[in-house]
């Protein structure tokens, strides 16, 4: 024989001693519809609506989930077609915001940024690095691509680039 599971507080019964089965009311049912419709989640919904009950416990999710199963869903539903009626509503109104969201939640449509690395004129990017250095020659806010002296006799015949602009820093 197993072990029955102790429960606080007392159990509705029949007068036959068997537990009542749970009987939801219109009150009930407004509210979690009602709820369900501003997000709140399922468990939220047991803990704070009141189901009067003697032991004064919220009702399981399975049984949540069985007697209100049409008003969880038709509260969602309506919901959100209240948001997207207001949405719509701002579009028409002329809200670029609003047009530019909807465009990317409802048409697919998305934002990239194409960002290439390449070196000089295309060229691909070099292993070595890169010193901006002044030139004793040149104008003082002009700079030179040159590699340091110590690096450069372990190069191939490369050679300094003139710049338009220095350097930022």
């Amino acid at each position: 024989m197993a072990k029955q599971k102790q429960r606080s507080g007392a159990i509705s019964k029949s007068a036959d001693g068997r537990v009542k089965a749970f009987e939801p009311t219109q009150e009930q049912r407004r509210l979690v519809q009602q709820l369900a419709g501003i997000g709140c989640t399922e468990g939220e919904l047991r803990e704070t609506i009141d189901w009067h009950r003697p032991d004064g416990l919220p009702i399981s999710l399975p049984t949540l989930r069985r007697h209100f199963r049409n008003e969880l869903n038709k509260g969602r539903a309506l919901a959100h077609m209240k948001v997207k009626k207001s949405l719509f509503e701002q579009i028409q109104a002329g809200s670029v915001a609003s047009t530019i969201f909807y465009l990317k939640t409802q048409c697919g449509w998305k934002e990239t940024v194409a960002v290439e690395n390449s070196g000089p004129n295309g060229a691909p990017l070099s292993s070595a690095p890169v010193f901006y250095l002044p030139v004793k020659d040149q104008p003082a806010g002009d700079a030179v691509l040159r590699m340091p002296p110590a690096l450069a006799d372990r190069t191939d015949t490369r050679q300094a680039l003139p710049r338009t602009t220095s350097p930022s820093r």
